[in-house]
């Protein structure tokens, strides 16, 4: 069996011995004593079942509040035809209210919810008396209407025009249809099965009923009112009376309505009326039988819980002292498992822990070894860029002496051919030891303050005298306004160069390239400054697009292809806070978005 079983009996033992030892001191009290706790229960039951029926009524009266305000309503250029549309609209999305109204001060029907009654005359309600005195009626006004034949909670308020004067008034009208659900779900809960409950006002008139529907308006309630009436200082209690129907006793419990909140209505009465014998049996039984059963099983499982309990106090001891060895030097306690419950399994787990200490113990000089490693790559990877650095300065210099050979002697057609091959091959090399300096960077980013603006002006001085410069129309739209960024200058500038320079190469036949710049905040609230670079070159067909920012690809010829450029720019961006973006199409220029943070301390015009 498992350890967590024994424990569970043992438990279970003691639970139940104190159990019996509780219940038969419970089953000794007095009969009166169970039967006021079996009263307080219902009369909470009650008491929460009316409190739910009062905020109800109470956002009833919000709904009436709010409605009552609504500039449609309080509007006199709103037209009957639009009065009509929105009560029926608010029919569809607030099924509470069994009809809506509106009426003018002669008390002349205007719209309704059901179309019922326009254009009639409205009989002179109670509500019609707080109304026309500029007052809310909440549910003051309760008659049995004729067209939905039952009682009927009448909500009425006085509309307001816009210059603050009445000339309309809204009435809803509610039914008490919603109290069942309301009421029967405070006594789901409990073992009571034969209830009922009845609804009346101060008058001792009969309002809603769950059991005599044809009764309201017309039982006399003067059985039950007059007990109450004899406890007119209390908002709640019980008593016990005989039905003269049938000679059956019943328990009845009255809750006065209190209001919630600023509602109050009318000081209606709850009743909720039991059979005595259901209302009690529970309580009857439970003393009865109660004493039997735990005396019985708290004798037995008392004497189980003692055998259970001596039976576990054993492994745990001995796992103690193997504990308690290992824990002065030795590395091998003599640990032996004879259960197969949790404490066995502990036992084995404890075995494997010093196992896994000594193969930690092994490998700790591995990790070491790795670790050293780690670093030499590191130290490499600062030699690569040192090399990288070394190379890149003399390619620059070939590249400007051979650019320049190439001017003086442009009209010898072989020679002009070598030095086009030869700048092809130094633009491979400068490509790709350019972007294994990039790879191999392990220095942190310099930033620094800065503005795009400059930083593009910077750029396009670098673009506009390169070679690739063929009948390329550069067009600038800069914002005046642009705030500052906090950037790497190097790693920024390098991204703009790269797209510029894939911008020229898009454009062999020439173009015009576009430059803007400008700042707006996002959905999230983040401030970004944006630049826009837009060709009007060959473009990017769809299957390429979605590739473009991968290392190593490339739509130009293999010979001069590095493919490592945009990818290059991408990271740099992001390593920078921003993004980069791409639109294009096939033969209509590409544009490259580019969106960097602002500077945190400046607030976006």
């Amino acid at each position: 069996m498992k350890f967590s079983t024994k424990i569970g009996v043992s438990f279970l033992a003691l639970s139940l011995i104190l159990g019996g030892v509780f219940t038969s001191l419970l089953a000794f009290r007095s009969y009166d004593f169970i039967v006021s706790k079996s009263r307080m229960h219902l009369e909470t039951l009650a008491f929460n079942a009316m409190d739910k029926f009062s905020r109800f009524m109470y956002e009833r009266q919000l709904n009436l509040v709010e409605m009552s305000n609504r500039p449609i309503f309080r509007s006199r250029k709103t037209t009957l035809v639009e009065l009509q549309q929105t009560l029926l609209k608010e029919a569809k999305t607030n099924p509470l209210f069994s009809s809506i109204s509106i009426f003018d001060l002669d008390r002349i029907r205007l719209a309704d919810s059901q179309n019922l009654n326009l254009g009639k005359q409205d009989p002179l309600h109670s509500h019609w008396q707080d109304i026309l005195s500029g007052q809310l009626s909440t549910a003051s006004s309760i008659e049995l209407s004729s067209s939905l034949n039952m009682p009927t909670f009448y909500f009425a308020a006085p509309i307001y025009d816009e210059e603050n004067k009445p000339f309309r008034a809204l009435v809803m009208r509610v039914t008490p249809t919603e109290l069942n659900g309301i009421f029967n779900k405070q006594l789901q809960g409990s073992s009571i099965e034969d209830y009922n409950w009845d609804l009346i006002d101060n008058s001792g008139r009969l309002l809603y009923s769950s059991h005599q529907p044809k009764g309201i308006f017309k039982t006399d309630m003067s059985l039950f009112t007059d007990h109450i009436n004899s406890q007119p200082d209390q908002n709640f209690g019980n008593y016990f009376i005989t039905d003269p129907a049938n000679g059956q006793e019943k328990f009845v419990v009255f809750v006065r309505e209190q209001g919630y909140l600023g509602y109050h209505s009318n000081d209606m009465i709850l009743l909720l009326h039991i059979p005595s014998d259901i209302a009690f049996k529970s309580a009857l039984e439970y003393s009865r039988k109660s004493i039997e059963i735990f005396l019985f099983f708290a004798i037995i499982l008392a004497l189980i819980g003692l055998w259970y309990g001596r039976k576990m106090a054993h492994p745990i001891k001995k796992l103690q002292q193997a504990v308690a060895r290992y824990g002065k030097g030795d590395d091998e306690p003599d640990l032996v498992v004879n259960s197969n419950d949790e404490i066995g399994e502990l036992t084995l787990e404890f075995k494997k822990m010093i196992k896994a200490r000594k193969l930690a113990e092994d490998t700790l000089e591995r990790v070491w070894e790795q670790s050293l490693e780690s670093r030499k790559i590191e130290s490499l990877g600062y030699l690569t860029e040192g090399v990288c650095h070394e190379i890149l300065n003399p390619l620059n210099i070939m590249s400007i002496q051979i650019q320049m050979l190439s001017k003086k002697y442009k009209d010898t057609l072989k020679i002009e051919h070598s030095f086009e091959t030869l700048n092809h091959q130094i633009d491979r090399i400068h490509g790709t030891v350019t972007s294994l300096q990039d790879l191999a960077n392990i220095s942190g980013a310099q930033k620094a303050d800065v503005q795009i603006n400059d930083l593009l002006e910077k750029t396009l001085e670098l673009v506009v005298n390169s070679p690739k410069n063929q009948n390329i129309v550069f067009i600038k739209n800069f914002s005046p306004d642009l705030p500052q960024a906090c950037l790497d200058l190097h790693e920024v500038m390098q991204a703009f160069y790269q797209v510029l320079q894939n911008a020229l190469e898009a454009m062999p036949q020439g173009g015009k390239l576009t430059i803007q710049t400008g700042h707006y905040q996002d959905a999230r609230g983040v401030k970004i400054i944006e630049v826009r670079l837009t060709d009007t070159g060959v473009g990017i067909s769809k299957e390429n697009l979605s590739k473009v920012m991968e290392p190593f690809y490339s739509t130009k010829p293999t010979l001069y292809r590095v493919g490592m450029g945009l990818s290059l720019c991408q990271k740099n961006i992001v390593k920078n806070g921003g993004r980069v973006r791409i639109e294009s199409e096939e033969g209509q220029g590409t544009t490259v978005i580019f969106e960097l943070p602002m500077k945190q301390n400046l607030k976006m015009e």
